[in-house]
Formats: C-alpha cells, sequence, structure tokens
C-alpha cells in the first residue's frame, strides 16, 4: 500500500465515523448536529487533497512503512478496549 492511499483511507474512515455521529440525532427524531457534519465534510475534504495533492509527504508513492500498521494495531486496540469497558460499566450501570 502506498504512503498516499494509507492517508486517504485513514481520513476517509475518520470522515465516515463523524458522518455517522452527526446523523446518530436523528433516530432519537432530533436533527442533524452540524458540528459534526462539518468535521466529517473536513475530513473528505482531507481524503481528496491527499490523493490529488500528497506533498506532505516526501514519496507519497513509496510503500508504507510496516511500522505504521502495527501503531494503527495498536490505536485500533485500545480504542475498541477502552469504549468495550465504557459500554460495559454503562450497561451495568
Amino acid at each position: 500500500m502506498k504512503r498516499r492511499t494509507y492517508a486517504v483511507l485513514g481520513f476517509s474512515t475518520l470522515g465516515l465515523l463523524a458522518g455517522l455521529a452527526s446523523i446518530r440525532p436523528l433516530a432519537d427524531g432530533g436533527g442533524i448536529d452540524p458540528s459534526y457534519g462539518f468535521v466529517a465534510a473536513a475530513f473528505g475534504f482531507l481524503a481528496g487533497y491527499y490523493q490529488v495533492h500528497s506533498t506532505p509527504f516526501e514519496n507519497p508513492n513509496e510503500p508504507v512503512p510496516e511500522w505504521w500498521f502495527k501503531l494503527t494495531a495498536i490505536g485500533v486496540a485500545v480504542v475498541a478496549a477502552v469504549g468495550g469497558g465504557v459500554l460495559l460499566v454503562l450497561a451495568i450501570i
């Protein structure tokens, strides 16, 4: 995977999560949350920007270093563990 593709996938994922958070109030009969909507649009813009104009990387077409994947896996595991713990505590309370 290229560095550019990795960045685009990362920003797209964050944009998707923010987009889902922005439409979450619709389930409760509310409206779309404009704050999360703005964040989702910003991450979508960044994903497109990095795909077209990836100058922040020295060599955007080089392969992604292996440690990027390891760091991402650790971050996802920490977020899943903390989120699961919070949901468990909220279910008990």
